[in-house]
């Protein structure tokens, strides 16, 4: 209670997971098949290749081959609840290739496709996934993505809503 006004507060999303950062991969965590389960994935940078690890207990995973991210040359990688409000999916961007990408992984043997985002900046290096909120928000969040290619000024950050 602040100044006789009672706020109440809830978080409708599960909190995203920390990206990890080597010379070749990316590494994070995420609930992708909505089992309630933290599972675990591995992003190639030079291919864009994805390999997830589905929490099947408390000690072990059940890993896939590897599947297509939709881009090469990897450069950021996000994950957050983007396309279902129930599983985590995959937000990567490659600078050079000028793409983003979102990739979903519900089922633990038939792998889906990625699915292109069109860009309005040129070179999406960094990629956020951030509740947003405000008016007409919806129970998804929200991307952000940093570009580095543009004009005047070279560094940019675009919103794209979830509407």
């Amino acid at each position: 209670m602040l100044l006789g006004v009672m706020t109440v507060f809830s978080v409708s999303l599960a909190p995203a997971g920390f990206v990890y950062e080597t010379d070749k991969e990316f590494l994070t965590t995420g609930d992708f098949n909505s089992d309630e389960k933290l599972d675990i994935t591995i992003v190639d940078k030079a291919t864009g290749r994805v390999r997830l690890g589905y929490r099947i207990s408390e000690d072990f995973f059940s890993t896939t081959d590897w599947r297509s991210g939709g881009l090469k040359d990897v450069t950021g990688v996000a994950v957050g609840r983007l396309r279902d409000a129930k599983r985590d999916s995959l937000a990567l961007v490659s600078a050079d290739a000028n793409l983003i990408s979102l990739f979903d992984a519900p089922s633990t043997s038939v792998p889906s496709d990625a699915v292109s985002i069109p860009g309005t900046a040129l070179g999406p290096n960094a990629v956020a996934i951030v509740d947003v909120g405000g008016t007409n928000n919806t129970p998804l969040a929200d991307l952000y993505v940093a570009s580095m290619y543009n004009d005047d000024p070279a560094n940019r950050v675009t919103l794209f809503r979830n509407d």
